[in-house]
């Protein structure tokens, strides 16, 4: 198992803003202050419903844990840009993949996943009708499942 003994403070808090990121991701895309509270609030439940839902990782456990100190208020930066919170993932997913348990870490990207998808989801369509999920989140998500899943190098 690994712990935050096994990484570096800047590699953590790497690591505790995967979740706010992944989120954050999906409200550049479409930001306004609807959708932002929303979408907020769909990463908010998801990363409180992790206690439960990922109550067997312990990695995912020690990162909820740490939640509050690496929430969105402190991940989100006027100007940044879908492309530098993929960057970002792109990093998590290399230092998993670098010193991460391989169980605890395809846990860990599924929870990441879970919720950029939740906050996607959370707003959009035309007063509830429709496709909540825009062509740019839903090629945003896709380009998270890409990071995050992809084949391992040869």
């Amino acid at each position: 198992m690994s712990t935050k003994a096994d990484y570096t403070n800047e590699e953590w808090e790497l690591l505790c803003s995967g979740p706010a990121l992944a989120g954050i991701g999906v409200m550049l895309l479409d930001s306004g202050l609807i959708a932002d509270r929303q979408e907020l609030s769909a990463i908010a439940k998801t990363t409180s419903e992790a206690k439960d839902e990922y109550s067997g990782n312990a990695f995912v456990q020690a990162i909820v844990a740490e939640l509050g100190a690496h929430d969105s208020k402190h991940v989100r930066h006027e100007g940044m840009t879908t492309d530098e919170v993929l960057g970002k993932i792109k990093e998590i997913d290399a230092l998993l993949d670098k010193k991460g348990e391989a169980n605890e870490a395809v846990v860990y990207k599924n929870f990441l996943f879970h919720v950029a998808d939740a906050a996607a989801n959370a707003s959009g369509g035309f007063f509830g009708l429709g496709d909540k999920v825009s062509d740019e989140e839903k090629t945003y998500l896709a380009a998270v499942k890409d990071l995050l899943f992809r084949a391992p190098a040869a």
